[in-house]
């Protein structure tokens, strides 16, 4: 994948720390990508895939998270604001620049897939976070980046 731009450098040793912090697994695809890429905004930004119901999924990827100063492109700082508001099951890795988080499995069922967590459907502040306004986007990263043009 050609970046843009990138964040800062990814090592082993920042991605283990950032585990022990958040107390997650970072699953291994995302894990990869971070370790070659370090995050940062795509060339090919367009997701793009078309729904067996013959609807499509069609938005931009702004930037994929990572190691940032600048808090809006960082992992650990985006995960901490938004706990409370995803399910504890996902990790939000990118952003699509409206708000719409695009999140990875990081328990159970949920490993490794790849989700979109939709603002405008967010549950209330008083309602602890669920699946309805998350929907599954790929069944891995890997699937995932084949759908960005």
């Amino acid at each position: 994948m050609e970046m843009y731009t990138h964040l800062e450098p990814v090592t082993e040793e920042k991605l283990t720390r950032i585990e022990k912090k958040l107390k997650i697994v970072i699953p291994n695809s995302y894990r990869l990508f971070l370790l070659q890429y370090y995050g940062g905004q795509p060339k090919e930004n367009n997701f793009y895939k078309e729904l067996d119901t013959g609807g499509i999924y069609d938005f931009e990827i702004d930037s994929f998270l990572g190691f940032s100063s600048n808090l809006s492109f960082d992992l650990a700082h985006t995960y901490g604001i938004m706990l409370g508001q995803i399910p504890e099951q996902l990790l939000p890795i990118a952003d699509d620049g409206t708000g719409n988080k695009i999140c990875i499995g990081i328990t159970g069922e949920y490993l490794g897939k790849v989700y979109i967590w939709w603002l405008d459907k967010a549950n209330s502040e008083y309602e602890k976070p669920d699946f309805e306004n998350i929907e599954k986007l790929a069944n891995s990263f890997n699937e995932f980046q084949t759908y960005l043009r």
